[in-house]
């Protein structure tokens, strides 16, 4: 790709993070708005934390394609599409001064975000003379106080936020990280009412699975790349991107006549409440035990007759009645979700979705568990075993084989502590899981001790039985 072609639009996103869900999900959107909706925009990609550097992303000039495995339960279509719409890669640890200099291009309109759902919080170590700060919002303010501080309170100035965070609120969450970061800096109120007035935080939930480079690819698929692509993502052709919003976005991101399957909605709460907890929530619990048993794929999960059967049940029995909407709308919902974990093509790796897990567990599993003793009076069995797998995950080491733990370094430490403390016999195995789950973000008044021993009597459960052997008994039922 020559510079030429590179320049020829301008600049109108702002994308914190290049990983391979943002490039095979916003990316591959914003690439089809170009070729079919006149969006004429191309995208800034900052690197968020300080670990790597988007080596390849650079050596490829910002070019990849994207595969998308289209299946229908039977059959599987596969298109190759390639994404030519980043303009550059900046790394604000290293380019500082490049990356506060896009807060003045004039064409910038968009920020976009994924930042896993530990990336949306507000630090006080963030000093506002960091070179960079360390969260995103805390960047984002500095972005947007650079920009302020060049175009002064120019209403037309003003950005909109869409992250892609799957936290509860996710506009709203960034803003406020962004006004408390401007009050603790003590920024003029000048700038306060600009980003109240002038700059958009919209709510949003996406929806695709991606599982990143495939691990093989055919000589037709080979004979569709352009190039030799280290960054080649893969994925299901299945997107949802819905935003609450009304139509007034539409204009500047029009997205219908690109035939992309994102929604304008006036409450998001109902829809984040059924993917979270039905596909994220099913995803981390398959995680917990999955990598237990040492299954590599999402697709092996759902093939195992009985592990399928556990899904089944926690879902039907546990799951669906905490989701406040038709039972037909949310059944059809699961069913479709089912068969997308069946997708063969996607080779999803339960590593991979094993990323900042305690977090995940806190935003995908635990709001379920809560609104199902609300309702129920009693304690969810599987949630419970599914949180027991969570404790034993977090041991770093099942059977004599090693787990490897991808999450917060401070939580792994504490979790390593409590599990060597209850291995010498310092700690209980009730206190063990207590604090286990109050380190990974649960209130201590959340951790009632009905459920709290019922994680005891699964823990148990596992270490006389093995894990397959306990679920097993805990299934009264298959639909």
């Amino acid at each position: 790709m020559n510079n030429t072609t590179k320049t020829n639009r301008p600049v109108k996103v702002m994308q914190f993070g290049g990983g391979k869900f943002l490039r095979a999900f916003a990316d591959w959107m914003i690439e089809e708005l170009n070729q079919k909706a006149e969006f004429n925009g191309r995208i800034l990609v900052v690197k968020p934390t300080d670990g790597g550097d988007y080596n390849d992303l650079r050596k490829q000039d910002g070019r990849f394609h994207v595969l998308l495995n289209d299946w229908d339960g039977t059959n599987i279509v596969t298109s190759v599409n390639e994404v030519n719409c980043i303009q550059e890669v900046v790394n604000p640890y290293k380019e500082w001064d490049l990356f506060l200099n896009y807060a003045k291009e004039e064409s910038l309109r968009f920020v976009i975000s994924n930042t896993t759902e530990a990336g949306i919080k507000f630090s006080r170590e963030d000093d506002f003379q960091d070179v960079p700060p360390i969260t995103y919002p805390a960047k984002l303010t500095k972005m947007l106080y650079h920009r302020f501080q060049y175009f002064g309170n120019d209403a037309s100035k003003g950005l909109i936020m869409l992250p892609c965070e799957l936290i509860n609120n996710n506009g709203e969450a960034l803003k406020n990280c962004v006004l408390e970061y401007a009050a603790a800096w003590k920024l003029e109120d000048e700038f306060i009412r600009w980003i109240v007035s002038h700059n958009k935080f919209y709510n949003t939930l996406v929806d695709r699975i991606v599982s990143g480079y495939p691990d093989t690819i055919t000589p037709t698929i080979k004979n569709k790349i352009t190039f030799d692509d280290k960054l080649l993502v893969s994925g299901e052709y299945y997107h949802s991107w819905v935003i609450q919003a009304g139509h007034e976005l539409a204009g500047e991101f029009p997205v219908d006549k690109a035939d992309l399957n994102v929604s304008f909605v006036e409450d998001i709460v109902p829809y984040h409440d059924m993917k979270v907890r039905i596909l994220n929530g099913s995803h981390t619990a398959m995680v917990f035990v999955g990598i237990l048993l040492d299954i590599e794929y999402v697709h092996e999960f759902v093939e195992s007759s009985e592990l399928k059967c556990f899904l089944d049940s926690m879902v039907r029995d546990e799951v669906l009645s905490t989701i406040n909407i038709p039972f037909e709308v949310k059944d059809k919902f699961y069913n479709g979700t089912l068969t997308r974990f069946k997708n063969p093509s996607l080779q999803h790796k339960l590593a991979d979705i094993a990323l900042n897990s305690s977090h995940k567990y806190v935003s995908r599993l635990w709001p379920t568990i809560q609104s199902y003793i609300a309702h129920n009076q009693k304690t969810p069995v599987r949630l419970a075993f599914i949180t027991a797998c969570m404790i034993l995950f977090f041991k770093g080491e099942y059977k004599e084989r090693v787990i490897t733990l991808n999450d917060d370094k401070q939580r792994l430490n504490d979790f390593s502590d409590l599990w060597s403390l209850h291995l010498k016999g310092i700690l209980s195995r009730y206190d063990l899981v207590n604090e286990i789950l109050f380190r990974a973000g649960i209130p201590k008044e959340d951790l009632n001790k009905e459920l709290i021993d019922e994680i005891v009597f699964y823990l148990n459960e596992i270490e006389e039985k093995d894990v397959l052997r306990a679920l097993v008994q805990i299934v009264s039922k298959c639909y």
